[in-house]
């Protein structure tokens, strides 16, 4: 894309970048500089453009990204609305516009990627052939569809790195009682002790017992629990082996 192409592009997309930040709710004394800035970037980083037919979406992404950063260094909450009269929440400055794209139905996604390349709301309806208020309409909805797929994103997210979390503290016990038992019984086989044979045979059985309970939590094809599964099994087997006689437990008792 040569200056002239650039600047015809400029004076046609600069008001519609203006208007895409206004319809996500960032403040009015500061879209206009915002936008501005947006369009000097991508001049100068021009050769990073594959597609000129994306100049639009590419520069309103700059100035969103400007907007986020504005607004977390004045420490303040936006709400994306459309065009500013019907509210429904979402922290654009923390949730990457791809991502939220990503989550939404095809008809919300039509109607949000216009407006990211900054086509307002009667430029639609006039497009689709309703009136205006139908088409704030239908923006107010597919934003709210969009705040909502987002939270229960988020909640999903949350909950996984929860459930990893549990699983990983499963795991790490369950290899630590196959320690103990491990240890346990070198014990056992090192002392002619009956009553501390019987003491460690039942600490082995316990902590045998623990690990069962906590590989039950793991998925039974994982590697580490198969491994361990069969680390219980030699145990058990060496375990019967040197297991304290009748004659042993009487003197033990």
């Amino acid at each position: 894309m040569d200056a002239k192409t650039f600047s015809e592009t400029y004076q046609e997309g600069l008001p519609r970048t203006i208007r895409f930040l206004l319809s996500l709710g960032f403040p009015r004394d500061t879209v206009s500089e915002i936008a501005q800035t947006a369009w000097s970037r991508a001049w100068e980083r021009l050769d990073q453009l594959r597609d000129d037919s994306k100049m639009l979406s590419w520069v309103n992404t700059i100035a969103l990204n400007d907007a986020r950063k504005t607004l977390r260094r004045a420490k303040q909450h936006v709400s994306i609305t459309p065009d500013r009269e019907r509210i429904t929440t979402l922290n654009v400055a923390a949730i990457d516009i791809s991502k939220i794209l990503d989550l939404c139905a095809p008809k919300d996604r039509e109607i949000l990627e216009a407006h990211l390349d900054g086509v307002s709301n009667m430029e639609l309806a006039e497009s689709q052939g309703v009136s205006e208020a139908a088409m704030r309409l239908r923006s107010f909805r597919a934003r709210r569809a969009a705040r909502r797929a987002c939270d229960h994103e988020h909640t999903e997210s949350h909950l996984q790195k929860l459930s990893d979390t549990f699983r990983q503290h499963a795991l790490k016990l369950a290899q630590q009682y196959l320690v103990n038992a491990a240890t346990f019984l070198q014990l056992m086989q090192m002392t002619s002790d009956s009553a501390k044979r019987q003491k460690l045979h039942d600490a082995i059985g316990k902590s045998i017992h623990h690990a069962e309970r906590s590989f039950s939590h793991l998925p039974a094809s994982q590697a580490e629990v198969v491994k361990g599964r069969l680390q219980m099994a030699d145990l058990r087997k060496r375990l019967r082996a040197c297991a304290p006689q009748p004659a042993e437990k009487r003197s033990a008792a």
